[in-house]
């Protein structure tokens, strides 16, 4: 009974190879077109495949078909964004001329965008690909972008003044605990190299949290020439609409390539803005601007807090670090979230940048911990990029 085991190991072997060392979309295409090319009569199908997101909640189902009349034996996996694996299904047996079942669900939502193509990739005794698109809900179709701060031994630089940031593994949780709740997926820069070459090669609409607080990653070139960094970095944020999160103490007080900390002091920011009409001030009491809670066209952020299974926000909160707010002229505020009763300073805004926006949160760290400030800070993020 021929059963093609050889050339089916070959396509199995080939498709792991490609998965590990490819971009995602470079091996999704490849490995579609070189299943195709070696199948003549399939001897395994998939029928009645659904992938169905609602926000960070994905239901997957489908249904394998044997036409041989001998059982099959295969392993399938799930793949979402770039590559990542989301279910994977072991030693599933499909009877002869009969059916076996593949399904999943829970909170997978941050792997996956709405209307994107992910590979459901079968491998064993017979290998097949077949390309499932995703259906839903989702809040935005931007990434969020953090760097692991284990690459940067934030733990050499948590006393540091100004930094506004005890615990940056916790800050990295609370990004975690909203990305999946919203369904937004995330990519963890490993290394300074990567995110020099994301500087080199920037992917539009990006939300870049900095765990660092008061410190911000930097090449080693940047040290000497901030000048020339903060250009670049205002230039990518404006042209390729990222959005730049701070999380706690002066922005920009430091410079850190892993290495070496360089201050800039508490005016750092003047040099992102390319103005000098703004300021940071401590200890300001604030209230929070209730006309931005629920507004009733698009997201309010009482629907995003909901969504990410948080608390409203408190009415009043004192900020250790908080904006002089300009006059009219540049930097555009886009949203003010608390503001003093006299409304000349915030320590929660948002401002445009072009097409981008950077998003201040100025830690009050009388009422939340690192991870609190961080969820907080992403969810404001997330109000101002998609409002």
């Amino acid at each position: 009974m021929l059963r093609a085991r050889g050339s089916v190991f070959l396509i199995a072997a080939i498709a792991l190879a490609l998965i590990a060392t490819v971009g995602a979309a470079i091996y999704y295409a490849g490995l579609l077109e070189f299943s195709t090319s070696l199948k003549t009569q399939p001897l395994l199908t998939v029928e009645s495949i659904q992938l169905f997101k609602n926000h960070g909640y994905v239901f997957f189902k489908a249904v394998l078909r044997n036409h041989a009349d001998y059982p099959v034996q295969v392993n399938a996996t799930l793949y979402g964004e770039d590559g990542v694996v989301v279910c994977t299904f072991t030693n599933i047996i499909v009877p002869p001329k009969g059916i076996a079942n593949l399904s999943c669900e829970g909170m997978y939502g941050w792997h996956f965008l709405v209307g994107e193509k992910y590979p459901l990739v079968v491998v064993g005794d017979y290998a097949l690909i077949e390309s499932i698109p995703c259906e839903g809900y989702q809040v935005t179709s931007k990434k969020i972008a953090i760097i692991s701060p284990s690459t940067l031994n934030f733990e050499a630089i948590a006393g540091a003044p100004h930094i506004g940031v005890s615990n940056a593994s916790e800050v990295v949780e609370g990004v975690l605990e909203v990305a999946k709740q919203l369904g937004i997926p995330v990519t963890t820069i490993a290394s300074l190299e990567e995110w020099e070459n994301l500087l080199q090669n920037p992917k539009p609409g990006m939300i870049f949290v900095n765990t660092l607080g008061g410190a911000a990653p930097a090449p080693s070139w940047a040290l000497s020439n901030p000048i020339k960094y903060f250009w670049l970095l205002g230039k990518l944020i404006a042209e390729y609409g990222w959005t730049w999160v701070h999380v706690g103490g002066f922005p920009f007080y430091y410079l850190y390539d892993g290495k070496n900390l360089v201050q800039l002091g508490s005016s750092a920011a003047t040099l992102l803005f390319n103005t000098t009409k703004i300021n940071i001030f401590g200890g300001s009491l604030e209230e929070v601007q209730e006309e931005i809670l629920d507004e009733s066209l698009g997201w309010g952020l009482k629907d995003l807090l909901q969504l990410a299974k948080m608390s409203p926000l408190p009415e009043r909160l004192k900020f250790s670090y908080a904006f002089v707010l300009p006059p009219s002229q540049l930097p555009i505020i886009k949203y003010v979230f608390y503001a003093n009763p006299s409304g000349s300073q915030s320590g929660a805004v948002s401002f445009s940048l072009g097409s981008g926006y950077y998003v201040h949160w100025g830690a009050p760290t009388d009422f939340y911990d690192d991870r609190g400030n961080a969820k907080i800070a992403l969810i404001l993020a997330i109000f101002t990029a998609v409002r």
